[in-house]
């Protein structure tokens, strides 16, 4: 299928400064139209119908969306609501529906690495809330709607926000960088994720639009579980001054899954993706970034 009108929602957001170059490289003939918060309320029906009426896109890229801390009503607005206007404003349009998904919908994983048939057991608030917008935008696939689910695991790299750990880790870093050293505050260090830098993930994101025979949910990880531990030993490293690091009680959270990792297997055999960014480029270029921020 060749795309002619792409729609990239969440356009100020962290995965939207990877995939919207990646867009004018990949797809040179599209015409791409960039939709923030700013300019379109997807929560807001009319806004969401006048959004779609104004790009015609035969492409849809949903990244918009809130995480924590954002409270449950923030959350709910704008993943599952702005979700839910989005698919009833496309429905009829013969668009493809690209949604950015999440990891946290498997919850506690047993079993790793991750594939898709693993069923949904969200535990973080966060989880169910992306895990309901996935309901609803594949609810919609019975009303003709072409959806296509990328379940992104643990993304970082330049842009990283500090509200994610490697970003929490590699702005005080920066901060400390400038005193001439210091002390970083830090939360749990045992669990273990699967990062995939921002580059790899809009390059993922991508692959699951332009496949020509996907539905319903794909992974789009590294397929190597990581420890927090050896994240925050990358952006020590990498930094310019003498930095330590101390466990701080307020950074500790309630929930938190112990681990997971995903299994990339269903994304390479439909498109030949697979991750390139290596993690240390990756916590390397995330302190860059925030150096430069």
């Amino acid at each position: 299928m060749r795309f002619r009108r792409v729609l990239v929602t969440g356009a100020n957001g962290f995965l939207a400064s990877a995939l919207l170059p990646l867009l004018k490289k990949r797809l040179p003939r599209a015409k791409v139209v960039a939709a923030s918060r700013k300019t379109s309320d997807l929560a807001d029906c009319g806004a969401a119908r006048r959004l779609i009426a104004r790009a015609r896109p035969d492409l849809v890229m949903h990244l918009a969306g809130a995480r924590p801390p954002a409270d449950l009503d923030a959350l709910w607005r704008d993943n599952v609501t702005a979700t839910i206007r989005l698919c009833a404003a496309l429905r009829g349009t013969g668009a493809r529906l690209v949604v950015a998904g999440s990891s946290g919908e498997y919850g506690p994983a047993p079993k790793r690495p991750v594939s898709e048939d693993f069923p949904a057991n969200p535990l973080t608030l966060y989880g169910r809330v992306k895990h309901a917008q996935t309901l609803a935008a594949l609810s919609f696939v019975h009303e003709g709607l072409d959806v296509r689910v990328a379940r992104l695991f643990n993304v970082l790299g330049p842009g990283t926000p500090e509200s994610l750990a490697p970003g929490a880790f590699a702005a005080q870093a920066a901060r400390l960088e400038r005193a001439g050293g210091g002390t970083l505050k830090v939360g749990d260090l045992r669990p273990t994720r699967d990062y995939i830098d921002v580059r790899d993930a809009a390059a993922g994101l991508l692959a699951v639009a332009l496949a020509p025979a996907l539905s319903g949910c794909t992974n789009v990880c590294s397929g190597r579980g990581v420890a927090m531990s050896q994240v925050l030993e990358g952006i020590l490293d990498a930094a310019r001054a003498p930095l330590k690091a101390v466990r701080d009680p307020a950074r500790l959270r309630a929930v938190e899954v112990r681990g997971i990792t995903g299994s990339h297997a269903r994304l390479t055999r439909a498109a030949g993706w697979r991750p390139r960014v290596a993690l240390e480029r990756s916590l390397k270029d995330t302190l860059a970034w925030h150096r430069s921020a």
